[in-house]
């Protein structure tokens, strides 16, 4: 009997000998997977029975895998949890440590961009090539949107950011639209395509390589920030309006608080 529970592109974890302790976990999250499927719930649950096993090197293996399911601030806590609660060998392997630093960072990234944080400051080229930096929007109204090319939720919000932005442009807002995507050549399409006149920016990588909306604590895209005119977020779609309903009183507001 050999079955395979898929780690990420690289990585799998093995079902191949009958009785051992993985083969139990194995069996075990496998069960959870098949009785709820993948949700943030099932997730948990899985989380808690490798506490159970705090001495076998599948239980950190499992919990590797499982932080590529859920890239919530919660869920990384629980993953650090779960983590200390195996023993100091493996916390200390080498994967151990990679999911010590990994969920750390991501709820360092997702703390620094909640409301009232100052924006992180960052460097990128624009589609003429040309470096842009946000920092020079100090003063203004601004969104942050980071979005890719092949996003069908992304493409759908398009209309009403373009929408927002023709409303307020007069009164100062600027949008920086962070693509993130490596395909180029699609990227400068799309832009002509859909008439984009705002700020287009792109690390020009996969989204997995990009450092810039990592840093942001952004793992799904679409996600949509707005900045004060002193550079301090004020809306965060991922927080609570990741249909951007709430998106053109935010910028009403901002605006008009700009303009004292």
């Amino acid at each position: 009997m050999s079955l395979a529970l898929k780690l990420d592109s690289k990585t799998t974890l093995d079902r191949v000998t009958i009785g051992t302790k993985s083969n139990e976990i194995y069996d075990k999250l496998i069960a959870i997977k098949i009785q709820q499927n993948i949700s943030p719930s099932s997730i948990r649950e899985m989380a808690s029975v490798l506490q159970n096993y705090p001495n076998e090197y599948f239980s950190v293996l499992a919990l590797y895998q499982l932080t590529h399911y859920d890239r919530t601030e919660d869920y990384a806590k629980v993953t650090l949890n779960t983590l200390s609660l195996l023993n100091e060998d493996l916390q200390n392997s080498p994967l151990g440590q990679e999911i010590f630093r990994e969920q750390s960072k991501l709820i360092s990234n997702l703390e620094s961009v909640k409301v009232g944080k100052a924006v992180p400051y960052f460097s990128v080229k624009d589609d003429n090539g040309k470096l842009f930096q946000n920092e020079s929007l100090k003063g203004k109204p601004y969104l942050i949107v980071f979005s890719a090319t092949w996003c069908a939720p992304c493409q759908k919000q398009l209309p009403l950011l373009k929408q927002v932005y023709e409303k307020y442009k007069p009164e100062g807002l600027k949008v920086v639209y962070f693509n993130n995507d490596s395909d180029v050549k699609r990227w400068k399409e799309h832009i002509l395509k859909n008439k984009l006149t705002w700020i287009n920016v792109s690390e020009r990588l996969k989204p997995t390589e990009s450092k810039i909306q990592k840093s942001f604590g952004v793992y799904a895209v679409p996600t949509c920030l707005l900045i004060d005119k002193e550079g301090k977020i004020v809306y965060n779609s991922d927080q609570d309006d990741t249909g951007l309903t709430k998106l053109d009183d935010n910028v009403k507001r901002t605006v008009k608080d700009t303009s004292r």
